[in-house]
């Protein structure tokens, strides 16, 4: 699941790179071949849909404590 997770972002417009933690060399070499996969087009695009509904409700800032549209009140 991490390895889709950290593939789908790199699918995705304007990203460039992605920052992933590890602390274990097994991670670290899972997040490298995971940067490797070349994903489908139609895999993408149902990832991108399973996620639009939070995509929406986080609105266009994500950054919880700056912008107008903070979700922090």
């Amino acid at each position: 699941m991490a390895d889709l997770a950290l593939a789908w972002l790199t699918h995705q417009q304007g990203v460039t790179g992605v920052i992933a933690g590890a602390t274990k060399i097994a991670q670290l070499e899972n997040s490298c071949r995971a940067a490797c996969l070349r994903l489908p087009d139609d895999v993408v695009a149902r990832l991108s849909a399973a996620t639009e509904e939070l995509k929406q409700a986080m609105g266009s800032n994500a950054d919880l404590w700056q912008g107008a549209d903070s979700r922090i009140r």
